[in-house]
C-alpha cells in the first residue's frame, strides 16, 4: 500500500517492509519461524508468512523492537544479514544475542533513547516505550520507532503500550500499532495523544495455544475501534505473497 512517500508491504504479525522514494528498505521485527517457546511452552505459528526469508535480497535496516520471540527471530535476522548489507537497530540485549550467534558487530547498532539515524532519504528515530521494561543489566529493552521520508512520517509501536513523550502531539501520516481493544484506556492513549488519520493494525496472527496477545479477530477489533474513533481510518493490512 502507498502511504505518503512510502511503499508499505505487510509480511505478517508485526513485520512490515517500508520502502522510500529512493528505494531504501527498512524491515520491522522479522519473524519467520515455525513457532517459539514462551513461558515454558511452545507456541506453534498457525499463520506464517506467505514469503520465505530467503526471498529477502535487499534490506538496508532491520529494526527489532524487543527480544520477545514473536518479534525477534534470530534465524531470520541472521539470514537477512547474510544476504544484504543491512544494519540492525535493536535493544542492547538483542545486540548481545546476535553477537553471540556470530553477527558482525559492524552491522549492529544498540538503540538508545531519542537516537536518530539517516540512511540516504530514510530517517529513523528510536524511543523507549516507557513501559518500565529493562533487561537483566538494567538497560531499556523495549523500543518504538519513527520513520520519516520527504514529508511523510510514521510511528511504529512495536510492543510499547505507552507513548514516548517525544511523540506526544506530533502528527503522523499513519501509526502502526497493535489494537489493544481489550483495554480502552490504552487504545485511547495511543490514538488521542498523537495526531493521525490512519491506524494500521498488527500483532493479531494465529498461534497455538496462543497464550499471549495474538489470535485476534481483526474485523471485530476494527469495528470496536471505528466506534471509538469514527474519523480514524482503520486499516487491516493485506499480506504480500511475493516480493
Amino acid at each position: 500500500m502507498k502511504i505518503g512517500s512510502f511503499e508499505v508491504y505487510y509480511i505478517s504479525h508485526v513485520c512490515f517492509i517500508f520502502k522510500t522514494l529512493s528505494g531504501q528498505i527498512l524491515i520491522t521485527d522479522p519473524f519467520f519461524g515455525a513457532g517459539f517457546f514462551w513461558n515454558g511452552h511452545y507456541e506453534k505459528y498457525l499463520s506464517p508468512p506467505d514469503i520465505k526469508i530467503s526471498e529477502i535480497k535487499k534490506c538496508d535496516v532491520v529494526f527489532v523492537s524487543h527480544i520477545h520471540p514473536d518479534h525477534y527471530d534470530p534465524v531470520a535476522v541472521m539470514s537477512i544479514l547474510s544476504t544484504t548489507n543491512a544494519r540492525v537497530i535493536a535493544p542492547a540485549d538483542v545486540i548481545d544475542d546476535l553477537i553471540s550467534k556470530g553477527a558482525d558487530k559492524k552491522s549492529l547498532v544498540a538503540a538508545n533513547e531519542g537516537e536518530r539515524f539517516e540512511f540516504s532519504d530514510l530517517e529513523v528515530s528510536v524511543f523507549c516505550g516507557y513501559d518500565d521494561s529493562f533487561d537483566k543489566k538494567g538497560r531499556p529493552n523495549k523500543f518504538s520507532l519513527v520513520l520519516e521520508n520527504a514529508s511523510t512520517a510514521f510511528f511504529y509501536s512495536g510492543d510499547c503500550h505507552s507513548l514516548p513523550p517525544a511523540v506526544l502531539g506530533r502528527r503522523f501520516n499513519a501509526i502502526f500499532c497493535w489494537s489493544m481493544c481489550d483495554n480502552e484506556t490504552k487504545i485511547r492513549g495511543l490514538c488521542e495523544d498523537i495526531k493521525t488519520s490512519k491506524f494500521v493494525m498488527m500483532h493479531g496472527d494465529r498461534f497455538e495455544p496462543g497464550n499471549f496477545f495474538c489470535n485476534r479477530d481483526m474485523e471485530k477489533d476494527k469495528n470496536i475501534m471505528q466506534k471509538l474513533f469514527p474519523d480514524l481510518e482503520i486499516i487491516i493490512p493485506n499480506r504480500i505473497s511475493k516480493l
